[in-house]
């Protein structure tokens, strides 16, 4: 009957496999969509490459895809009070390939892009979904902005867009096992 010698080496080595399988199989893009405005609608968004994301360890594909909506006429500074403010959209893609929006508010006026993009990135995805990216808007001094409604081309309905994408998930490389 064969025997194999247990170290605590082959151990730790197990757990460094397992943990990056675990990265592997966590809910996550592989390859981003790359996030830009409509090049039919300015006041929409497009994915301008093929996505590739993971949920609950299955591999999904979205190809690039233009003419996509936010999920509502969420707003930045409706009031609306003198300054530049900003607003940042959660960009989702679900199992079945639809792409969906979240917003921290329905009316956003945070005082700069970062502190919008920070309060973004806090949301929690909606069930079912993986977060691809990122869209921060900077309304014109001292006027609103209207999602689905007002452009995304800078000078124009808005003073800035950002499109941001998701940070790309890569398993470490084991060596030494």
């Amino acid at each position: 009957m064969p025997t194999a010698k247990v170290t605590a080496h082959s151990f730790a080595a197990e757990e460094v496999v397992r943990a990056e399988f675990n990265k592997m199989a966590a809910d996550s893009v592989l390859q981003i969509g790359t996030l830009a405005i409509s090049g039919a609608d300015a006041t929409k968004f497009k994915t301008t490459t093929v996505l590739y994301w993971k949920r609950l360890g299955i591999q999904f594909t979205k190809a690039a895809t233009d003419n996509l909506v936010f999920s509502a006429a969420d707003t930045i500074n409706t009031a609306p009070t003198a300054g530049l403010f900003f607003g940042s959209w959660m960009v989702l893609v679900g199992d079945t390939g639809t792409v969906t929006t979240k917003s921290v508010g329905a009316d956003q006026v945070y005082t700069s892009a970062a502190l919008a993009l920070a309060a973004a990135r806090a949301l929690t995805p909606t069930a079912g979904t993986v977060p691809i990216g990122f869209i921060t808007i900077g309304a014109k001094t001292g006027a609103s902005w209207t999602a689905n409604t007002d452009d995304m081309t800078p000078a124009s309905d808005c003073a800035s867009a950002t499109f941001t994408d998701a940070t790309v998930s890569t398993p470490a490389v084991v060596t030494g096992v």
